[in-house]
């Protein structure tokens, strides 16, 4: 009875290891599927969270993305993590399987599973068969060194695939942030998780029939080169496409469009981003007809007043006073100025059907007129049109003639020409002169004078003798020109080069030296 009690005892620590040994197995086996799964699921994320941002969230795009990774990560789950778990493995097959790693047991331990369990009592030969495969079992340190290095190799695996992903999620491009998040959110729409987008001026617009609309596009979360809008006019089903012009201030796009006599639809593409559908609604309202302007320039220019009959941009002397007389297509009860950044504008007085204002340019900016219409509100009656102040110039003066040093006895005479200009009037045009770098004496070749002579060509005679030189003395000369702005703000005066005339001797005689 002992010896049966001591034999179950041992069949006991037998079948113990076994399922040791399969569980540690298991365990192995579920450490490299899940980093199996990890890895080849992450790669799959990746692709699918790259396509979805070179198709720039398309709403199609996102939804077979979603669908493909969901279900790469299903069956992966399934061929990777549960199948291995799920497969039966007998005690005869984890002892084989330990017989293989371990030789040392020398068959022992398969032929001690079998025939543990067996129904009846051990003999003698059974009882010395599990005796030696325990005995055996515990020299190979009851199988634990067999899956000992596989299972380190395989947590260490699992570590560096966990390590990769997670370093290529925190410092990974930023759109895998975005497009995972929507990816891995069923809920989420695409519009909106989408980085991308255009943001287009003015959207839908009423405007006046026949009028022109400025049409601006900014680029959000991309940069681009092009930027193309699809127009659809009236009920045409044909899409006309342009290319629109980067603007010079900022990052927008800009495209004007011509002569809108009927409704008309278009939409704002680039890099395969979309903008919604924007229509311009035209009716008959005010809008501009026709611009007058009196420029009143500066006082100091000397200039008459100079008018330009329908016009529109501006470009004058900086601190020139603008008069503007529009004339609208229909009638309308007022109108009113705004320029660049302003919501409401100054009102212009209403005289004889038409309306009139003015201001002063200071600085660059637009401006755009506005007229009352339906309901009492006002709406947009013209184009932007430009305000560009010019800047006064100095003058420019130079020595004509000679125009370069010279060589003269003190008797001779030097004639001397100056020519000066200046874009809005020349005021005093002088030439200076010293003689051996004393004191500065002038000569004036041209007053001040309103009325503003914008070009001038004068001369001067130095009589040489007049001034008592002497061999090796030194006249020097030079002209000054100012403008008509000369001793107010900003006025300008500029100096000719310099030229020399050294005074030699009456005459001299050379021989041939011996």
């Amino acid at each position: 009875m002992q010896r049966w009690a001591k034999t179950r005892n041992t069949e006991h620590q037998l079948l113990g290891i076994v399922r040791d040994v399969r569980r540690r197995w298991r365990m192995r086996q579920l450490i490299q599927g899940v980093a199996v799964t990890l890895g080849i699921g992450f790669a799959v994320f990746f692709v699918a969270t790259f396509g979805i941002d070179r198709l720039r969230f398309d709403d199609g795009a996102v939804l077979v993305f979603r669908i493909l990774l969901w279900a790469a990560a299903a069956g992966l789950v399934a061929w990777f993590v549960v199948r291995p778990l799920l497969r039966r493995v007998s005690d005869a097959q984890v002892a084989l399987y330990l017989e293989e790693h371990e030789p040392s047991l020398k068959a022992a331990f398969l032929a001690a599973i079998e025939r543990a369990g067996s129904p009846g009592a051990p003999s003698g030969l059974d009882a010395r068969l599990l005796e030696v495969a325990a005995r055996r079992a515990r020299r190979v340190d009851r199988g634990r060194r067999v899956e000992r290095d596989r299972l380190r190799r395989s947590t260490a695996w699992f570590a560096g695939v966990a390590s990769a992903v997670l370093l290529v999620a925190l410092f990974g491009p930023a759109f895998q942030g975005t497009a995972g998040s929507l990816l891995l959110s069923p809920w989420q729409t695409a519009d909106a998780a989408n980085p991308y987008a255009i943001t287009v001026e003015p959207g839908d617009a009423l405007i006046a029939r026949g009028s022109d609309q400025l049409v601006r596009a900014f680029p959000q979360g991309f940069e681009t080169d092009e930027v193309e809008v699809a127009v659809r006019r009236g009920e045409s089903e044909v899409w006309e496409r342009y290319f629109m012009t980067p603007a010079a201030e900022d990052a927008a796009f800009e495209i004007l469009l011509f002569d809108l006599d009927e409704p008309t639809d278009y939409t704002v593409t680039s890099e395969g981003v979309r903008s919604p559908v924007f229509t311009i609604e035209v009716a008959d309202l005010p809008y501009v007809d026709r611009i007058d302007l009196e420029y009143r320039f500066p006082a100091y220019t000397g200039l008459s007043p100079r008018t330009v009959e329908d016009g529109g941009d501006i470009a004058v002397l900086r601190g020139t006073e603008v008069r503007l007389r529009v004339t609208p297509t229909m009638a309308t009860e007022a109108a009113r100025l705004a320029f660049d950044g302003e919501e409401e504008g100054t009102a212009l007085e209403p005289v004889d059907g038409a309306f009139e204002t003015s201001f002063t340019v200071t600085g660059e900016t637009f401006y755009r007129l506005e007229f009352m219409g339906p309901g009492n509100r006002f709406v947009i009656g013209s184009p932007d049109y430009l305000v560009e102040p010019l800047d006064d110039q100095p003058p420019g003066v130079r020595i004509a003639e000679p125009g370069r040093d010279t060589r003269l006895s003190p008797i001779e005479e030097l004639y001397v020409e100056v020519e000066a200009e200046d874009d809005f009037g020349l005021g005093q045009v002088e030439l200076l002169y010293s003689v051996n770098g004393g004191e500065e004496s002038s000569r004036v070749l041209h007053g001040t004078a309103r009325g503003g002579t914008t070009q001038l060509s004068g001369g001067h005679t130095f009589f040489l003798e007049e001034f008592g030189l002497e061999p090796g003395d030194v006249l020097s000369y030079y002209a000054r020109a100012t403008d008509l702005r000369a001793g107010g703000p900003g006025g300008g005066v500029e100096s000719s080069d310099i030229y020399f005339v050294e005074i030699r001797p009456f005459d001299r005689n050379f021989r041939q030296a011996e």
